[in-house]
């Protein structure tokens, strides 16, 4: 756990020096009328994390790279200065999914990392891609670094959402894979904390609030996608693939749900709106903070379910039965909108008569 305390450090002391500088480079997030804060926020949680994570890996292993970390961190650069961008001139959407196309290219073509089955889902054996591993990796990347990106709603959802499926994967993992590589998964985790520590403002007077920032939420969404390709796919494949989804089966529905809503609406999937599973607690009256304790809890236990079919049950298509049911509950969760926030508010007494009486509304202005 060396690791992770180093990690956490550098990205606690990263934190306090980036919150000066973000002033004087425009990277702030300004408060409006459809925001909580009254006051202007740092958008340095992201590069915070990823110095700390960068400097972290090299320092404890001689400050050295393969050609395949090259490969890694050049993406993982160019995400976090596309998202830094963005944070500070709004880039156009199509802009940032040529760049995180590109992006996904380098993890299929320069390091070799891709999904080239969805495992023995069905019980007949093993359903491989062929020719469209490539297309569909690439697919996946950027639907996972969107999935961390939109779900960046309140503070702490995507950090917590991102801590959760990293634990699962270095408690699943412990032991099968090189230690550099569990390393990794250590420094990720204490960077992250040390995140939650100043986002979710734990000692006002004394620390500075920072967001993460779309640098932040697109680097962890590339992470994630990358450490579940990864250790899912292979001969040497230590997790099955439907249980990654378990992993990050809130992030994955809501993005699907969501966009699919915009499309159907005749919006473009990109566009900014109130539809997301927090909005719904929102509506219900639900503070952010117990809004963040429910959804995670949900997570952690998705992802434990999920953990334990596969050590237990061994059988993936079992696992596979359970998270379909999971994914056609939570789409009629978000179908029946209106219903789920009046039952909530009754059952929290947190009822407000707007909130009872309104479906999950647009917001031209929010993801």
């Amino acid at each position: 756990m060396q690791i992770a305390a180093a990690s956490f450090f550098v990205t606690f002391l990263m934190s306090l020096l980036l919150s000066p500088l973000s002033h004087k480079l425009g990277l702030v997030d300004h408060p409006n009328e459809r925001k909580l804060h009254t006051r202007r926020i740092p958008l340095v949680g992201g590069w915070a994390m990823y110095l700390a994570t960068v400097a972290s890996f090299l320092w404890f292993h001689n400050l050295s790279f393969s050609f395949h970390d090259i490969v890694l961190l050049f993406a993982a650069s160019l995400l976090v200065l596309t998202g830094s961008i963005d944070d500070r001139f709004d880039l156009s959407y199509k802009l940032r999914i040529g760049i995180q196309v590109f992006a996904a290219c380098l993890i299929v073509y320069g390091a070799g990392i891709y999904v080239s089955d969805f495992g023995n889902l069905l019980g007949f054996g093993v359903i491989g891609l062929g020719a469209l591993a490539a297309l569909f990796t690439i697919w996946a990347v950027m639907g996972l670094v969107n999935a961390y990106n939109m779900i960046d709603g309140i503070d702490g959802l995507a950090a917590g959402m991102g801590l959760v499926a990293i634990t699962f994967v270095y408690v699943a993992t412990i032991g099968q894979i090189p230690v550099l590589e569990s390393d990794l998964l250590l420094l990720i985790m204490g960077a992250l904390c040390a995140y939650l520590i100043f986002n979710l403002d734990l000692f006002p007077k004394q620390l500075p609030k920072i967001f993460m920032g779309d640098a932040g939420s697109m680097l962890l969404g590339f992470a994630i996608a990358v450490i579940m390709v990864r250790y899912s796919q292979g001969a040497e494949r230590v997790l099955w693939p439907v249980t990654t989804l378990w992993f990050i089966s809130i992030p994955v529905v809501d993005v699907f749900v969501t966009m699919s809503r915009r499309i159907k609406n005749g919006m473009s999937p990109f566009k900014p709106d109130r539809t997301h599973i927090h909005h719904v607690f929102q509506k219900a009256g639900y503070t952010n903070g117990r809004t963040l304790f429910v959804i995670l809890s949900v997570q952690f236990a998705l992802a434990s379910i999920g953990l334990m079919i596969q050590r237990y049950v061994h059988l993936e298509w079992v696992s596979f039965v359970g998270i379909c049911l999971v994914f056609a509950l939570y789409f009629q969760i978000m179908v029946r909108s209106k219903l789920v926030v009046r039952l909530l508010a009754q059952e929290f007494h947190f009822f407000h008569s707007d909130a009872a009486n309104d479906e999950v509304v647009v917001d031209q202005n929010q993801a």
